[in-house]
């Protein structure tokens, strides 16, 4: 069963994690497409359900992005997913929890307004096909 899946919504990147870490295959293919996309328009929307990269892959995610600091929405209801978003922020300063309920301030740390915010959430539901779940992140009542 899948852990991680991504999907790319104009210049935004978006990042679908369940309750289990991701693997080294999925985590890989995922890195690859983030050294293809260019760091000076990048931005990233994460739902996760409580999967979390290792410390390995944080560094190499941390490497891949270099000096870019793009703005990064977490959305989460999972507590331990705090303690990975504070370590990535001492090297982006861009990088933001939301839990569900505030997912209109995840779309405006993004720069998106509410029409595209429903857009990004209409592609972030439709990508969840290949995780085959889906996530409480989504639950926007929690």
């Amino acid at each position: 069963m899948k852990t991680m899946t991504f999907a790319v919504d104009g210049d935004i990147m978006i990042v679908l994690h369940t309750a289990n870490p991701p693997s080294e295959l999925e985590w890989a293919s995922w890195l690859a497409a983030l050294r293809n996309t260019p760091k000076q328009r990048l931005k990233m929307l994460i739902f996760t359900d409580g999967g979390v990269p290792n410390t390995l892959q944080r560094g190499t995610f941390l490497d891949v992005l270099g000096d870019a600091q793009p703005p990064i929405a977490v959305v989460s209801n999972v507590p331990a997913v705090r303690g990975v978003v504070t370590a990535i922020s001492w090297f982006n300063k861009n990088v933001k929890l939301f839990t569900p309920a505030k997912l209109a301030d995840a779309f405006a740390h993004l720069g998106a307004n509410a029409e595209r915010g429903r857009a990004l959430f209409s592609t972030a539901q439709r990508a969840t096909a290949q995780l085959g779940t889906v996530l409480s992140a989504f639950k926007v009542g929690q």
